[in-house]
């Protein structure tokens, strides 16, 4: 099947007549020039992620499944590209999407802004907009392999980020009389952090400061003791389940990380405060 469509602000009313050069007009052209070729199927494979085996590949070899274009107002138009495998980590799970390109030899490169997965099909997309000219030298790409690149310094902080994230449970479980479970985790560069659920553990009042700053202090040690101490990050599959284990603390997590923990040093706590009941 084709895929092509209009962004809804380039659509004019029902029953209106296009004027030459309008937006209607311009939008009608580039989905008829690229009308051919461009197939999305129905049924595509499942993704091989290969970020879950390797967090330092950055780049690799693809083969292209699924290719599609969606005209946008001017001369720009979207792409969603699918693969047999990819080395794009796509965002979820807290972790940022990773950014790069596709290469194909000869032709102007696909540059990816986005990736996101499709949880119903198990298909990871590989997204981002270009112009006509990109689009007729793509074309017709389905089946073909391709080089697939990331933005290295990108994927090496947010391995970073996320594998910090993971240390500070470990590290909030070594202080030893909080009882809080591990909640939302951000590993974004703006402003990383994990909400932890407080339940019927301790209660620390944030209006007095001296609580505030001894449980950062507390943190803060076991932090700096176990990067200190170091240690081999572990990735295992359980009942089909990816699960990352560092510094003694093991959950399910399909992100990107350090080999060890020991490359975490400079990790700091910067602030804790009350979100909605639990503590961030």
């Amino acid at each position: 099947l084709v895929r092509i469509g209009l962004a809804p602000e380039a659509l004019l009313d029902v029953g209106q007549h296009s004027q030459p050069g309008s937006p209607q007009e311009k939008a009608d052209e580039v989905s008829a020039e690229i009308s051919d070729g461009l197939v999305m199927p129905d049924v595509l494979p499942a993704t091989r992620r290969l970020f879950l085996h390797d967090t330092y590949l950055f780049e690799s070899a693809a083969t292209v499944v699924g290719l599609s274009f969606c005209a946008m107002e001017g001369d720009k138009v979207k792409f969603s590209v699918a693969l047999d495998q990819t080395v794009f980590h796509y965002q979820g799970g807290g972790q940022p999407t990773d950014t790069g390109c596709i290469l194909r030899s000869g032709i102007p490169p696909l540059v990816v802004q986005s990736v996101w997965l499709c949880k119903t099909r198990d298909v990871v997309f590989h997204d981002g907009v270009v112009d006509q000219t990109t689009v007729q030298a793509w074309q017709n790409s389905v089946g073909s392999e391709v080089w697939c690149r990331i933005d290295e310094q990108s994927r090496r902080l947010h391995a970073r980020l996320h594998s910090s994230g993971h240390l500070l449970d470990a590290a909030v479980t070594a202080v030893g009389d909080l009882g809080w479970t591990p909640g939302k985790g951000y590993h974004f560069p703006s402003g990383a952090y994990v909400e932890y659920v407080v339940g019927a553990g301790k209660k620390i009042n944030m209006s007095i400061a001296s609580e505030k700053e001894q449980l950062i202090n507390a943190v803060q040690s076991h932090i700096d003791r176990l990067v200190a101490l170091g240690g081999a990050v572990e990735v295992t599959e359980r009942q089909g389940m990816r699960v990352v284990k560092m510094a003694g603390e093991a959950c399910p997590c399909g992100g990107t990380h350090v080999k060890d923990v020991g490359e975490l040093t400079g990790l700091k706590v910067t602030k804790v405060k009350n979100s909605s009941g639990n503590i961030r």
